[in-house]
């Protein structure tokens, strides 16, 4: 499907955009990172492969928000999966997907000058994504950006916020206010940014939110 004539305005309003003013690092960068896992009962463990490979490259906290409900794993069984190097809280599956994980992230993760906070959720658990190639390809392409470090580095560095993968242009379905968001939300974030904005009420609140 070919991007809408809103799509194309948006995106060459961003392409177009001065570049940001640098911000360097005065030390070292700490990756940290926050995982959103809905364990639903067959398809999940991609993700906590992935998490276990990410937890063993960074130096920072890895935590881990679990949310249940009666098509689920329990958390219990998401702990057996995990290397110990990855913390774990539960709270219940809400309508609102992702952001009660997403707002103790904004609360307990470092967010200090070096700090850099890398996101994930677990993608393609639902019943109708378990055997999609679509959905696979763009979970591969999404974990991609989490796991170059450098790239990240240097971009944030060169004073981006964030970096992310495939932004979608338009108000619809999630109406950020800048009139795009990245699907998926799969990211790194400049954690000193944390502070400031929440995450709105509503589903898909999380990829609206940057």
């Amino acid at each position: 499907v070919a991007p809408t004539a809103d799509q194309t305005k948006r995106y060459n309003a961003v392409m177009t955009e001065p570049k940001p003013l640098p911000d360097p690092f005065t030390d070292t960068p700490t990756l940290h990172f926050g995982g959103h896992l809905w364990p639903v009962k067959g398809y999940w463990q991609r993700h906590a492969d992935a998490w276990n490979k990410l937890a063993g490259m960074i130096e920072g906290r890895c935590v881990v928000g679990v949310v249940t409900d009666g098509e689920s794993d329990s958390v219990e069984t998401v702990r057996k999966a995990l290397t110990e190097r990855i913390e774990l809280f539960e709270a219940p599956n809400t309508p609102e997907g992702e952001n009660p994980t997403f707002a103790n992230f904004q609360q307990t993760m470092p967010r200090g000058q070096n700090d850099v906070f890398l996101y994930a959720h677990g993608k393609g658990c639902r019943q109708r994504t378990l055997n999609s190639k679509a959905i696979d390809l763009w979970i591969e392409m999404m974990y991609a950006v989490l796991f170059n470090h450098s790239n990240i580095i240097a971009q944030m560095s060169d004073g981006y916020k964030m970096v992310g993968a495939m932004r979608m242009f338009g108000q619809d379905p999630h109406e950020p206010q800048f009139g795009w968001h990245y699907p998926g939300t799969f990211w790194a974030l400049r954690a000193k940014y944390f502070p400031g904005t929440v995450v709105q009420p509503v589903y898909g609140g999380v990829e609206a939110w940057p």
